[in-house]
C-alpha cells in the first residue's frame, strides 16, 4: 500500500514538471519548456570556463593547455550528439501517441548507445590525444599538459554521454527543468571541487590541469548516476526503465543510429566551421583575433536562446507528430521561429545601439573595442533570421528527418558562408570585415532556404506507429 502511495507520488511530481505540447496555448508552452533548455545551455559552459579560471592561478602554460583543448572537447560531444537527437524524436513520438512502453524501451536503448558511442569516440580520441593539440598548435610543455587534460576529460566521455541520453529522453517527454536542475548540481560541484584538485586546498596534492580534469570527471559520474536513477524511478512522465530495457535490440539501435548520423555530421559541421573561421579572421592579427573572441561571446546569447527554443521545437514537433496531429506540429515550429526572430532582433538592437559600453566590459583597448563594436554592427541584425532557421531545423529533428538540417548546415556553414568569407577577406578586401559580411548574407539567405524546404512539408509523417 505504502509502495503504491510512492508510486503515485512519484508520477504525479513527474506529471506536473511535464510540459505537454500536444494542447495549449503553443507560446506558453513553448517559453515554458525552452527557458530551463535556456538556462541548461549557458550551465554547460561553464566547466570549462571554471576550469580555465582555476588552472590561471598555476599559470600561462596551464590556460593555454586548457583552452587549446576545449575545440576538441567540444568537437566529441557533438559527433556523438546524433544518438540523442534521434532519442528526443523517438521519444517524444511515442509520449505523443501516449505509448509510454515504447518510450520507456527506447529510452533504454538511446543510452545504451549513446554510452557505447561515448566509448568509441573517447578512445580514438585517447589514442590519438598528442597528435590532435599538436595540430591545434601545442608546443612542449603546453602539449604534454594538454595531453593530460585530454585522456583524464575524455575518459569521462561516456558518462556525459549518459547524461546527454537522459536528458534527451526528459526532453522528448517534456521535461526540461529535471536536467536543469541536474546540470547545476554537477556544475556546482566542479566549480567546487576545481581549486581543492588544482591547487591543492585542505591538503591535498595540487594536481594543476590535471586537477581540473579530475574535477569535471568525478561531477560528470555523479551527473551519470543521478540520471541513471532518474531513468529507473519513474520520474519521467510515467517512464521507468529497468535492466532488461538496457538489453541490446540491434534493429532499434540501427534506426536510431540512421537517425541520429545526419544529426552528428550536422553538429560536427558547426565545430570545424567555427575552428575554420577562427584561422580566417585572426590571420588578420591580434587586434581581429582579439575583437573576434568578444564577438563570439556575445554571441552565446543567439547560441543559447535559439538552441533553447530549436530544443523546444525538436520535441513539440515530436509530440504532435506521434498525436497524429501535423498541422499542430507545423504551426508550433512556425511559432517558435516567429518567437525567434522577434526576440533575437530585440537582442540585436540592443548590442547595436549599445555596443561600444557592451565590449567595453571586456576590458581591453580602444582599438580591440573598435573593431569588435564594427564587426557587430556589420552583423547583428541577421541574428533573428538564424535563430529561426535553427527552429525550423528543429522542427525537422522532432519528426526524425535529421538529413534535411544536416544537407542545410554544411552547404550554409561550408557551401556559402566560408567561401563567401575568403572572397570578401582576401579577393575583395574587406580583411576581417568579411567574415562578418559574408556571415550577416549567409543567416539571410539560409533562413529562406529552411523556410521553403520546411513549408514542403515532406517532414510530416510519424518516425514510429
Amino acid at each position: 500500500m505504502a509502495q503504491a502511495a510512492s508510486r503515485e507520488r512519484v508520477a504525479a511530481r513527474a506529471g506536473a514538471r511535464r510540459v505537454d505540447l500536444t494542447q495549449g496555448p503553443i507560446v506558453q508552452r513553448l517559453v515554458a519548456l525552452a527557458w530551463p533548455l535556456f538556462v541548461g545551455n549557458i550551465l554547460n559552459t561553464f566547466y570549462n570556463l571554471a576550469d580555465m579560471y582555476w588552472v590561471s592561478q598555476v599559470g600561462t602554460e596551464e590556460v593555454a593547455a586548457v583552452a587549446i583543448t576545449f575545440p576538441t572537447v567540444w568537437l566529441t560531444f557533438s559527433l556523438g550528439m546524433g544518438v540523442t537527437i534521434a532519442g528526443v524524436a523517438f521519444v517524444s513520438q511515442h509520449t505523443g501517441a501516449g505509448r509510454v512502453d515504447k518510450a520507456t524501451h527506447v529510452a533504454g536503448q538511446v543510452t545504451l548507445a549513446a554510452c557505447l558511442v561515448g566509448a568509441v569516440i573517447a578512445a580514438f580520441a585517447i589514442a590519438f590525444r598528442r597528435e590532435i593539440v599538436a595540430l591545434m598548435g601545442a608546443r612542449d610543455r603546453v602539449l604534454d599538459l594538454a595531453a593530460i587534460y585530454l585522456l583524464i576529460t575524455l575518459a569521462g566521455l561516456p558518462l556525459k554521454y549518459i547524461y546527454f541520453a537522459y536528458r534527451a529522453v526528459s526532453q522528448g517527454v517534456g521535461d526540461s527543468k529535471t536536467p536543469r536542475n541536474l546540470l547545476l548540481l554537477t556544475t556546482t560541484m566542479n566549480v567546487v571541487l576545481d581549486p581543492f584538485f588544482v591547487l591543492g586546498w585542505a591538503g591535498l596534492p595540487a594536481m594543476g590541469v590535471a586537477g581540473a580534469a579530475w574535477a569535471t570527471l568525478i561531477s560528470e559520474a555523479v551527473g551519470a548516476a543521478i540520471s541513471l536513477f532518474f531513468l529507473m524511478n519513474g520520474r519521467l512522465g510515467g517512464l521507468k526503465l529497468r535492466l532488461s530495457h538496457f538489453a541490446p535490440d540491434w534493429q532499434l539501435m540501427k534506426r536510431i543510429v540512421a537517425v541520429g548520423v545526419p544529426g552528428s555530421l550536422d553538429m560536427g559541421a558547426r565545430g570545424l566551421s567555427s575552428v575554420a573561421v577562427a584561422a580566417i579572421v585572426s590571420r588578420f592579427g591580434t587586434v581581429e583575433a582579439a575583437a573576434y573572441g568578444i564577438v563570439n561571446r556575445l554571441m552565446s546569447v543567439v547560441w543559447t536562446s535559439s538552441g533553447a527554443m530549436e530544443q523546444a521545437a525538436t520535441s513539440g514537433v515530436g509530440q504532435n507528430l506521434g498525436a497524429g496531429q501535423p498541422e499542430r506540429a507545423e504551426r508550433l515550429a512556425w511559432v517558435g521561429a516567429g518567437v525567434m526572430f522577434a526576440f533575437l532582433t530585440v537582442v540585436a538592437a540592443a548590442l547595436y545601439f549599445f555596443a561600444e559600453p557592451i565590449v567595453g566590459v571586456f576590458g581591453v583597448s580602444e582599438d580591440v573595442v573598435e573593431t569588435a563594436v564594427r564587426f557587430l554592427r556589420i552583423h547583428v541584425f541577421s541574428y533573428g533570421f538564424w535563430g529561426a532557421t535553427e527552429v525550423l531545423q528543429g522542427g525537422f529533428r522532432g519528426a526524425g528527418q535529421t538529413l534535411p538540417s544536416a544537407i542545410i548546415t554544411f552547404a550554409n556553414r561550408w557551401g556559402f558562408q566560408i567561401p563567401a568569407a575568403l572572397i570578401f577577406s582576401h579577393a575583395l578586401g574587406y580583411h576581417g570585415d568579411g567574415y562578418w559580411i559574408a556571415l550577416f548574407l549567409s543567416n539571410i539567405l539560409f533562413a529562406g532556404v529552411a523556410a521553403v524546404w520546411f513549408k514542403m512539408g515532406r517532414w510530416k509523417k510519424a518516425l514510429v506507429s
